[in-house]
């Protein structure tokens, strides 16, 4: 196991380096070409300096240096999310700021723009950006070209043929499900309830385990609670006897037969 990467605050220089997983030679002239790309865009993003760095053919080195973070205004935050994402990613996240400030919600702006400025100046959030994409692109590049391989090929014959034929996949729901709602329940349900933003659907949930293990992790999923016990101690001696009716007997007769709740009585 490796040991846990050392960090100081303030302005530091950091050596990181990170071998490709069992150490295989996959790093050809064009993933080292891609790499060294994003590589400055994720510099450009996080606010850090590459000194110097070496890109072999299953690891690669990086001196970083980490200057003293600043905070950032909205121009110059958006400026370095430009080097990072895509342009139609950027219009979605300045219509939704505008969205936002039109609704009165000026703190959910800031704290959206404060989760984008907690990845920067910080090595640990660089090298993760740099990494998570990195991998992303070289798994969808070895996909491809195991897709594109004829016959004969290693990739093709090491690959296992599934037959699908009697899969069924469940039915795709109705993109208007959000205007059906609304028709029937007169409620927009993309409409958070405490702060009136609009919301998006990540995910569709329906595995019972895991809905659980995730409300668990919540403190959100509610105990059962153990039953009320009904018995009472013994009236200590020389204490009042109490007499109560027996609501579990459908036909009480309170005149001539009192129940006796007390230890005496359930002998």
């Amino acid at each position: 196991m490796r040991s846990r990467r050392v960090k100081l605050e303030g302005r530091y220089i950091y050596h990181c380096m990170s071998r490709v997983i069992e150490r295989l030679f996959v790093l050809g002239d064009q993933e080292k070409e891609y790499f060294r790309g994003l590589m400055r865009r994720c510099e450009g993003f996080c606010g850090v300096r590459i000194v110097t760095y070496a890109i072999l053919d299953n690891h690669f080195h990086i001196l970083v240096e980490v200057p003293a973070l600043k905070p950032l205004g909205e121009k110059a935050l958006m400026e370095r999310m430009r080097l990072l994402y895509s342009p139609e990613y950027m219009e979605e996240v300045r219509a939704q700021w505008a969205l936002w400030r039109k609704q009165g919600h000026e703190k959910l702006v800031k704290r959206d723009q404060a989760r984008y400025q907690a990845r920067m100046g910080d090595v640990s959030e660089f090298m993760k950006t740099l990494k998570q994409r990195f991998t992303q692109w070289f798994n969808r590049q070895d996909g491809r070209a195991k897709r594109e391989a004829g016959p004969g090929t290693p990739e093709a014959t090491d690959v296992d043929v599934i037959d699908v034929s009697e899969y069924h996949p469940p039915r795709i729901p109705s993109k208007k499900w959000r205007e059906l709602i609304k028709k029937v329940w007169e409620v927009d349900p993309l409409i958070c309830p405490h702060c009136g933003a609009e919301m998006k659907l990540i995910a569709l949930i329906d595995d019972q385990s895991v809905i659980e293990k995730i409300l668990r992790h919540l403190k959100l999923w509610p105990e059962q609670e153990a039953p009320a016990c009904l018995s009472r101690a013994p009236p200590p001696d020389g204490g009042e006897r109490i007499i109560e009716p027996f609501f579990d007997d459908p036909f009480p007769d309170y005149d001539t037969e009192p129940v006796y709740l007390s230890s005496e009585a359930l002998v």
